[in-house]
């Protein structure tokens, strides 16, 4: 496929969730204002993850689809219609907008119902399997992937358009609200030593993802005791009571953020520290996209699909028989995970820790 050499005036991103593939498109956004500085840029998120875009001042418009809402209310037919007006809703403002391009890097059921109401002139697709059964009702142009990373995947969209994605870049968009609220997080703390400051997330979606909680805590007492680390303990409202767990029994107080953040504004968190510690989740490619060294936690997922993007992470697996695996895994001990030690994590932090000179 030749791209068009046609500079396009209006381009739709299509990129709805979740919390760590938003992320990862952001370098798609950058590649398309970078090379199209004139383009009006429209993005449609999910409501949940909306933070993550809204202030960027990269974006013209950006357009609301509140799925998950839309989810719980339509297991009830009274609902239906209020779900049928807002979609319509949605659709119009989408009309209205007149965008020349979409681009449709999601790839789904739902990411293709929002681009054909659309209308747009010209649509490009991920070249994955999801909606190419479906090609009769979502049609556009397919787009050949660079590799098997999330934002390898979604890029190509963008060079078929022309842009330059030779130098992916995600430039996370940090206002000075969020850096505030860092910044009093870490002041009203009183940290053990003066050293490297290193987060730790334990959190995941999926409990199959998550390293165990003790090893955290042992992880925390051993970087700050015998490496005179800062350690500070990321978590969203769901994980306040595991992150709370960590800093107890660690033994050495580390600052506890979990359940005190938005996204912006653990962003800002992480952007304060050295190195982040993290499983395969959302937080982890949050920590590569305002440029941290990651050190990632993987058990049963493939690193190379969904690993921290970048050449300054390190990445900690043990091979096992039956990976990779995803949503549903066969075990219930996730012995993958397990298999991560904490003096390899540790050493791995150490390894990954910049030169004290450039520390945050």
């Amino acid at each position: 496929m030749t791209p068009n050499p046609r500079t396009p005036e209006s381009i739709l991103i299509v990129r709805m969730s979740a919390f760590g593939d938003i992320v990862c498109a952001l370098p798609t956004l950058r590649a398309l204002r970078a090379s199209f500085p004139k383009a009006r840029l429209g993005w449609v998120v999910d409501e949940r993850f909306q933070e993550l875009i809204a202030q960027d001042p990269q974006i013209d418009q950006v357009f609301v689809a509140p799925l998950a809402r839309w989810g719980k209310m339509v297991k009830k037919a009274r609902n239906l219609p209020a779900v049928r007006g807002e979609y319509a809703q949605l659709g119009q403002q989408l009309r209205e907008a007149k965008y020349e391009v979409c681009l449709d890097l999601q790839g789904i059921v739902k990411s293709g119902l929002i681009t054909r109401m659309a209308r747009c002139g010209r649509t490009l697709q991920m070249a994955g399997d999801h909606l190419r059964k479906l090609q009769w009702m979502f049609p556009g142009e397919r787009v050949k992937e660079y590799g098997l990373h999330a934002v390898d995947r979604m890029l190509p969209l963008a060079a078929e358009l022309g842009a330059d994605t030779s130098s992916p870049r995600f430039d996370f968009y940090l206002p000075e609200e969020a850096r505030r609220t860092a910044e009093e997080l870490f002041a009203a703390h009183s940290f053990a030593t003066d050293g490297p400051i290193v987060a730790l997330n334990p959190g995941a979606f999926a409990v199959h993802r998550m390293w165990p909680a003790e090893r955290f805590a042992e992880a925390a007492r051993r970087l700050t005791e015998e490496h005179g680390a800062r350690v500070v303990v990321l978590g969203g409202p769901r994980e306040v009571e595991l992150a709370e767990e960590i800093c107890e029994k660690s033994g050495v107080s580390p600052l506890c953020t979990a359940g005190k953040t938005s996204y912006l504004q653990l962003a800002a968190v992480i952007d304060r520290c050295d190195v982040a510690v993290s499983g395969d989740t959302g937080p982890m490619h949050l920590a590569a996209a305002v440029g941290k060294p990651v050190v990632a936690l993987f058990g049963p997922a493939n690193p190379e699909r969904t690993g921290p993007y970048g050449p300054q992470h390190v990445v900690l697996q043990k091979p096992f028989p039956c990976q990779p695996c995803y949503a549903h895994p066969t075990c219930t001990d996730y012995a993958c995970m397990k298999a991560l030690e904490v003096e390899e994590v540790v050493a791995a932090v150490l390894k990954a820790l910049p030169p004290a000179g450039s520390r945050a």
